[in-house]
Order: C-alpha cells, then sequence, then structure tokens
C-alpha cells in the first residue's frame, strides 16, 4: 500500500509542476469522480480483522471563499467475502480548506461526517459515519485537477467499530 501511495503522489508532483496555474476561487462549483483503494479494519468484541477494497466516490462542491469548499458526496463499496457479499454506501458532507499557492499544485484539507448505510444479506444499518481528509489537486488546465486524497473514515454497527483508510485517484472539473 504504501509504494501505491508513494506512486500516486510522486505522479501528482510531476503532473502538477508542468501544469498552468489555475487555483480555486469564491463562487467556483466543482464536480469530482474518483476510485480509491482502500483498507479496512474492523474489531468485533476483541475479535479484528482485515479487508481491502476498490470503492468509487462523487462529489459536488461550492467554494463559499477561495479557500472554503463545502461538498456533498457518496462513496459505493461492494464487497465479498467468505461466500457473503457487503453493499455498502456514504453519504456525506466535507467542508474542505484549500491552500492556494502560485503554482498548479493546491493542497488540502478537511473533515467530513454522514449516514453510512450498508446491507449483508438480510441484515442492513445506517449509522453515522466520520473522519478527515488532506489531498493535493494538481491543476491540469484552467478547470481540471488531478486529485489525490489520502482519507480516513471511522463508524460503528452495533458492536464493531470499522476503520477505513482510503487513497483516492481522480478527477475534478471546476466551473
Amino acid at each position: 500500500m504504501k509504494k501505491v501511495i508513494v506512486g500516486v503522489l510522486s505522479a501528482a508532483l510531476v503532473l502538477g509542476a508542468s501544469s498552468a496555474f489555475a487555483g480555486t476561487k469564491a463562487g467556483d462549483k466543482e464536480v469530482g469522480l474518483n476510485a480509491s483503494l482502500s483498507t479496512t479494519s474492523t474489531d468485533t468484541n476483541g475479535s479484528s480483522s482485515d479487508s481491502t477494497s476498490l470503492n468509487i466516490m462523487g462529489t459536488m462542491g461550492y467554494f463559499m471563499s477561495d479557500a472554503l469548499e463545502v461538498s456533498v458526496g457518496s462513496m459505493g463499496i461492494v464487497t465479498a467475502s467468505d461466500g457473503s457479499d457487503s453493499k455498502n454506501l456514504a453519504l456525506f458532507v466535507e467542508p474542505n480548506y484549500h491552500f492556494n499557492t502560485s503554482t498548479a499544485m493546491v493542497p488540502y484539507a478537511g473533515v467530513h461526517g454522514g449516514m453510512f448505510l450498508s446491507q449483508s444479506g438480510e441484515t442492513s444499518n445506517s449509522v453515522f459515519e466520520y473522519g478527515a481528509q488532506a489531498g493535493i489537486k494538481s491543476f491540469l488546465s484552467e478547470n481540471v485537477a488531478f486529485n489525490t486524497q489520502l482519507r480516513y473514515d471511522r463508524y460503528s454497527v452495533e458492536d464493531s467499530t470499522t476503520s477505513q483508510l482510503a487513497l483516492n485517484v481522480g478527477l475534478v472539473f471546476n466551473f
């Protein structure tokens, strides 16, 4: 996982170094689509299990100022293990603070919270999920950026607590 993270961050640096400056400004709207690789750890009554999954995440945001973006989004997760399928959906709100620079690379950090909906067999749950994220948007043009993000999620269902660390990569479009 560390090699994947280093490789993606290196690609973001190379892309950002050769791009024209764009940045963000108040009133901008943004749409993003990311794919992610995540590792998940679940602790149930002292017994833990780990898994890896691929996820798809979409966001829509609005820049309240040149630096502050408030987004809504969803992430879909489908896992199969030990013959049982699990379908999960996270719906969240995330404010992100962008550290606007004079380059094409715009780092950001933020928090998120929302609902995590899961269904496994006949059992379904909905719980509050929360976490934090940090990333870099490397602008490829005035309105298109390559997004690299490290994201941490946490939620509890009945007697189990789940933590997830994800590396998200994708594109964002500003208009």
